[in-house]
């Protein structure tokens, strides 16, 4: 099946993050990404002895084992139930990563994603990398559109209405989408985005 693409934002964010490549990103773009996932990782696990962690690591664990990391919980989960525990745990302390510009937390949003998916799919590091900047582009992209004091007025958080997307792109990368898959997973985030306050 052949998808003709129209020119629409989701298709020029999906023609973006199809086309990124880690080796082809500046030094200081690389050295970046790679400190956010470093201190998402220890984050999270400090988060993770959180009691609002520690609830959702007790439903995960009755959801079963898999191939993805939940971390600081000492078990392993399927993908998208390692990256909501993983997610949870990060945002927990309030000291995950975040832009003022759209008033968002991209890593908790697009690094659970991308992790679980890199550590089920056995993923190479570049790989999951650039799902990582793919998804940080999106989430950030889309918060920046939102205008995160418009949004909060409304009741809404930007990283839960902005961060769907950018998980679906990084799971979308990781996942081998092309770029018309990509658009509609963007798509399909958008029927999926919350963020109520």
């Amino acid at each position: 099946m052949t998808v003709t693409l129209s020119r629409t934002a989701s298709a020029a964010l999906a023609e973006l993050c199809a086309g990124l490549r880690w080796d082809a990103l500046p030094e200081d773009a690389r050295e970046r990404t790679k400190e956010l996932v470093l201190d998402h990782l220890g984050v999270a696990v400090r988060g993770s002895r959180a009691a609002s962690s520690v609830a959702v690591h007790e439903f995960v664990r009755g959801m079963g084992a898999g191939a993805a990391t939940v971390l600081g919980g000492g078990m392993t989960s399927a993908a998208p139930w390692a990256a909501l525990a993983n997610g949870a745990s990060a945002h927990a302390p309030e000291m995950d990563d975040v832009t003022t510009e759209s008033s968002l937390h991209p890593g908790v949003a697009v690094i659970p994603a991308a992790l679980g998916l890199a550590e089920e799919g056995g993923a190479a590091g570049s790989a999951f990398l650039e799902a990582v900047v793919g998804g940080y582009e999106v989430t950030m992209r889309v918060g920046n559109a939102l205008d995160p004091a418009s949004s909060y007025e409304r009741g809404f958080h930007p990283t839960g209405v902005a961060g769907v997307f950018g998980a679906a792109v990084a799971a979308g990368r990781l996942l081998g989408l092309d770029q018309g898959a990509l658009v509609r997973a963007i798509g399909i985030a958008g029927t999926m985005a919350s963020g109520s306050m």
